[in-house]
């Protein structure tokens, strides 16, 4: 069974934080963090880095006649569109 991210944040934050909880001012910095830390999780175990999706600004790319080359991910891709 697999645990959604939501569910993950809010078990952690319970046990980080156990009473009277998180600082209401810090929990968007705290939701940057955890997004960061999934994302460094992503790079190292490949098993996360399943149904993932990336976007690609037109400015972080080039032209290869006619072609817009952006370099491949790592893992399996399975689906590429625009």
């Amino acid at each position: 069974m697999s645990i959604t991210f939501v569910s993950f944040k809010k078990s952690i934050r319970s046990e980080i934080w156990p009473f009277p909880g998180e600082a209401k001012s810090l929990v968007p910095a705290h939701n940057k963090y955890f997004m960061e830390a999934m994302a460094e999780l992503q790079r190292w175990v490949k098993c996360l880095a399943q149904k993932h999706t990336t976007v690609h600004s037109a400015c972080a790319s080039y032209v290869n006649c006619g072609l817009t080359v952006v370099d491949a991910p790592v893992g399996v891709v399975k689906r590429v569109y625009t």
